[in-house]
């Protein structure tokens, strides 16, 4: 599964134009990622946990977290994640970080929004309001 994982995040960064290199890690070891800006994608066995934008490592403390209930101060509990939790949730053990820096904000926009839409990563809100679990918010 990462491997097709690994391949989306390709064709998407070549689509956009963007030359970057792809790195993977154990979810669980995100503290060997250096600091970086990028786009991210938390995988488990089934496929895409989460897609995400931002400081990798940083961001993979909220998500290791979220992904074990373990709300502290700072982290907002989604409800794709809580859905996750509830129905799709695996030993994060099993879980792998595919990743790519990426530094100009529109590319970051625009790869994790065709990553999100190409993979429909489980715990990402947008996927559950496209799928109608959740209502739509006004705009």
């Amino acid at each position: 599964m990462i491997k097709n994982i690994k391949e989306t995040l390709k064709k998407v960064l070549e689509f956009h134009g963007v030359a970057t290199e792809i790195s993977e890690c154990a979810f669980l070891n995100y503290g060997s990622i250096k600091k970086m800006r990028g786009i991210y994608v938390i995988a488990g066995p089934s496929g895409a946990i989460y897609v995400g934008k931002g400081y990798v490592k940083d961001r993979q403390k909220h998500h290791k977290n979220k992904a074990l209930n373990n709300i502290k101060g700072g982290t907002k509990d989604t409800a794709g994640w809580k859905n996750w939790r509830e129905n799709h949730a695996v030993d994060l053990s099993d879980c792998w970080l595919v990743y790519a820096e990426v530094n100009a904000e529109t590319e970051i926009s625009a790869v994790e929004g065709s990553l999100i839409h190409l993979l429909q990563p489980l715990a990402n809100d947008e996927c559950l309001v496209d799928h109608k679990k959740l209502p739509k918010k006004a705009a």
